[in-house]
């Protein structure tokens, strides 16, 4: 009798511990594939202030070029400007995206505050990129596709 209970003990313990076995490897982290930027985009670039009054008033709205390089960036305007230069500079990518302007050049009168600087949330539908930065009553936004 007692042989029987160390048989079932045994095999007890050993399920238990292939049980654990499998359950703790779902704990396991996996981590996705590092994000890129790299590359040519064209899209929008859009800025929004005063967004508590009726869904905010469109300060710029501008057909843009952007290109990411290895840790570089730059904002090409497509028409005349509406207020923004054009911005350049480096940008860190970890999970959200922190451009940081070292250049803003243009040949008309423009506004540095509506460039977009500082920390975006990223997504990556697709082909796309959009940057979305909202800060006290201003929205910026990046709708960029990939060329």
């Amino acid at each position: 009798m007692k042989s029987y209970y160390k048989h079932i003990l045994i095999t007890a313990l050993t399920l238990i511990i292939v049980l654990c076995s499998f359950t703790s490897c779902s704990d396991d982290i996996v981590l996705p594939p590092l994000q890129t930027l790299l590359g040519d985009y064209s899209g929008r670039y859009i800025v929004k202030t005063d967004l508590s009054v009726g869904g905010g008033v469109t300060r710029v709205d501008q057909a843009i070029d952007w290109r990411f390089t290895d840790g570089e960036y730059r904002l090409i305007l497509l028409e005349g400007s509406e207020n923004i230069c054009n911005p350049s500079g480096t940008y860190k990518l970890t999970g959200e995206v922190t451009l940081d302007q070292v250049i803003a050049s243009s040949n008309v009168v423009c506004d540095e505050s509506y460039n977009p600087v500082g920390v975006f949330s990223l997504r990556q539908p697709e082909d796309s990129v959009i940057l979305i930065q909202q800060e006290d009553n201003v929205l910026k936004e990046l709708r960029l596709k990939r060329n």
